[in-house]
């Protein structure tokens, strides 16, 4: 792109939007913006050369990434903290946050579940809720392994006695099953499975770890 003409100058402002658009230099052609809410913003770009005056406008689409303190804001909660549980359903705030749940309903609760496999091997199927990357390179780490995204931590977990707690892949073999079906609601649902060792009798215990970075 060629450079713009000498003594050119550039003002860009905000015309609309439900929040404030912020830019580092509004008199640069090349200026980041940042935005505070999400929706959608119309920008104004104003350009003066040789005492002429041209305008253009752009519109924006803002996305917003998951944040805890923004989404226990939109509830009515008495306790905000990530481990209050103010609708008393066993749930903490966090792990609602962390599987798209609402923490004022007492009936509104995603609980990980463990099944046999339907083919008869000796295999668990553990399915959960996490939430959905809006872009998958937002997300780090390995499904159930130390999975991360938007601040917190995905860690899949074993016991044999309810006492001692594991990654489940330091003792179990464990793949995603398929891929993560999309809720709809900003979640997603993945299945892992879970081989336990050969020749191993131990009854497993098996739990979602959810952690905020």
């Amino acid at each position: 792109v060629a450079a713009p003409p000498a003594g050119t100058t550039f003002q860009w402002s905000q015309v609309s939007g439900p929040g404030t658009a912020t830019f580092a230099d509004d008199e640069s052609l090349t200026s980041t913006v940042s935005f505070d809410l999400g929706g959608t913003y119309v920008l104004r770009l104003e350009v003066v050369h040789a005492g002429r005056s041209y305008a253009d406008e752009v519109t924006i689409t803002v996305v917003p990434v998951p944040d805890f303190v923004l989404w226990i804001g939109g509830y009515p909660v008495a306790d905000t903290d990530p481990l209050g549980d103010s609708d008393g359903d066993g749930l903490d705030n966090l792990l609602e946050f962390a599987t798209v749940s609402d923490p004022a309903s007492g009936a509104s609760h995603e609980i990980p579940t463990l099944a046999g496999d339907p083919a008869g091997s000796p295999d668990m199927l553990f399915s959960y809720r996490r939430l959905r990357a809006l872009d998958p390179a937002h997300a780090s780490g390995g499904t159930g392994d130390g999975y991360s995204l938007y601040g917190i931590n995905y860690t899949v977990e074993v016991s044999e006695d309810l006492a001692n707690w594991d990654p489940a892949t330091s003792i179990l073999a464990m793949q995603e099953e398929g891929t993560a079906s999309d809720n709809g609601d900003g979640s997603e649902t993945v299945t892992l499975r879970l081989v336990p060792p050969t020749g191993n009798d131990v009854q497993w215990f098996v739990r979602l770890r959810v952690g905020m970075e």
